[in-house]
């Protein structure tokens, strides 16, 4: 392969890594800036069990508790590595329900979780052996309502189904523990970052082969084919 073809090659994929970078930014800037909008200063309190007879998040950023995350009956775990997972496994995030004290799994009236309400996804844990393997019981939680931004395959339906029987997925309050909002100005800049590189990757090798003109053997066939014309 020539020089030239080697060069064009790496701003191909450079530009593909560019369109792929700026749609992740241009997504997680939108989400960020979503879920700030409406975002309080202070966590607003909220009771589990209000939570579970129905009733809606009074606010974006929460203090939830007290409460029990049900570790041992119903985790899920997110690997970065695939394979059985050990102790060195990294982790991406893990994802557990809480339910309030007056539940009856954490009265321990049953060994099953059973219908739950609020889903807490946990992102401080590097290594699969910090895991928790038992349930923790907790005076309080504080976290950022992510509901909206969450969306479920159809493979994802079903593994949880049969993980978390009777929970109804679209109705769950999911909760980003320990996270606060990055701010309206913080999510929309990211977004412009975003469509930058999206704007690079699909539009600059355009414009630059444009602006360079047909490269010197290009230039040679060209004139070679009006003289045999």
């Amino acid at each position: 392969m020539a020089k030239g073809e080697v060069g064009e090659t790496l701003a191909a994929w450079a530009r593909v890594a560019l369109v792929f970078v700026g749609l992740g930014l241009c997504y997680s800037g939108v989400d960020a800036a979503r879920l700030s909008w409406d975002a309080p200063r202070k966590p607003l309190p909220a009771e589990l069990a209000r939570l579970e007879a129905g009733a809606a998040p009074p606010g974006r950023l929460l203090r939830l508790g007290p409460l029990v995350e049900a570790f041992r009956a119903a985790r899920v775990v997110h690997l970065r590595e695939a394979g059985e997972p050990t102790a060195r496994t990294r982790v991406v995030r893990v994802d557990v329900p809480a339910v309030s004290l007056e539940h009856p799994y954490a009265r321990g009236e049953r060994s099953a979780l059973g219908p739950f309400r609020v889903l807490v996804r946990h992102w401080d844990y590097e290594r699969y052996g910090q895991i928790p393997t038992e349930d923790r019981r907790l005076g309080g939680l504080e976290g950022l309502v992510v509901t909206e931004t969450v969306r479920w395959s159809d493979d994802e339906r079903a593994r949880l189904a049969a993980l978390w029987p009777g929970a109804d997925l679209d109705s769950l309050v999911v909760v980003d523990a320990n996270r606060r909002p990055e701010g309206v100005a913080t999510g929309l800049l990211r977004a412009t970052g975003g469509a930058l590189c999206l704007f690079l990757g699909l539009f600059a090798g355009a414009l630059w082969t444009w602006l360079r003109g047909p490269a010197p053997g290009e230039a040679n066939e060209e004139g070679a084919e009006s003289s045999t014309a």
